[in-house]
């Protein structure tokens, strides 16, 4: 189980269990045995019972963000222009030319039509039509995109040949081949969510965020990081819905 810690958190573990922590602020792994509670700081940890933490070096990175009301008022307060508006999960900046397009399922859909359209000149650059259920769908990869040009894509969601559903946003291929690597380890997956959006990458480090947040349901906190993310690729209404999951207070 993963969980994001803030400054002011503790950590126990639990009797006959290990726990291991990556501490960004000092770039250490703290491994907790049994029994020990270690309390995090900005700058420091201490151990408040138990066993100290062996700690070895470990490369980490930090969210460079910091989310307040005014950030959430904000997100919160924009409107998707889709009719009924759809979530869409890939906007912003794109760390490779093939990216795979995602959304939130539409529950009356039976079929999906998907377009990616220069934004420049509107010129139609490939198009799709898919039944339903599907939540993603890769570009043809003989499809060539083009590094720095904007490009919109949009979703139709039919039902009996009505629309259910419409949305459009933008994306811009950013190449990065070190970041667009998958890694197959879980702490390498956290480190790579947080560098790319340290780099601006906001809708696809929200990928790997939506993942931690699939895994601790209850973390209000992971919700307000994933609006801020999909806020700043664009996907206003993801980070709208996102903040509409949240529960009040």
């Amino acid at each position: 189980v993963f969980e994001m810690l803030y400054d002011g958190d503790r950590v126990t573990a639990p009797g006959g269990a290990k726990i291991t922590v990556a501490y960004c602020p000092t770039n250490q792994k703290l491994s907790l045995e049994a029994g020990s509670t270690v309390e995090l700081g900005a700058a420091a940890f201490r151990t408040a019972s138990g066993k100290a933490p062996q700690a070895v070096p470990f490369k980490c990175a930090l969210p460079r963000v910091a989310l307040g009301s005014e950030n959430l008022e904000r997100a919160g307060a924009l409107r998707g222009r889709g009719d009924p508006p759809i979530p869409l999960y890939t906007g912003g900046n794109l760390t490779t030319p093939h990216p795979l397009l995602k959304w939130e399922p539409v529950k009356e859909a039976t079929s999906y039509k998907l377009t990616v359209i220069d934004d420049n000149d509107d010129t139609r650059v490939w198009s799709a039509e898919k039944p339903a259920p599907l939540s993603e769908i890769a570009i043809d990869h003989a499809v060539v995109l083009k590094p720095g040009i904007s490009y919109r894509w949009e979703l139709t969601a039919e039902a009996g040949g009505k629309i259910v559903g419409r949305q459009s946003t933008t994306f811009t291929i950013k190449p990065n081949a070190e970041l667009a690597t998958i890694p197959a380890d879980r702490d390498a997956g956290m480190l790579r969510a947080i560098t790319l959006e340290n780099a601006g990458y906001f809708g696809e480090a929200a990928d790997s965020f939506r993942q931690l947040q699939a895994r601790n349901p209850g973390d209000t906190r992971i919700s307000r990081h994933l609006a801020w993310l999909y806020w700043n690729a664009g996907l206003t209404e993801a980070a709208k819905r996102e903040l509409e999951r949240r529960p009040p207070g």
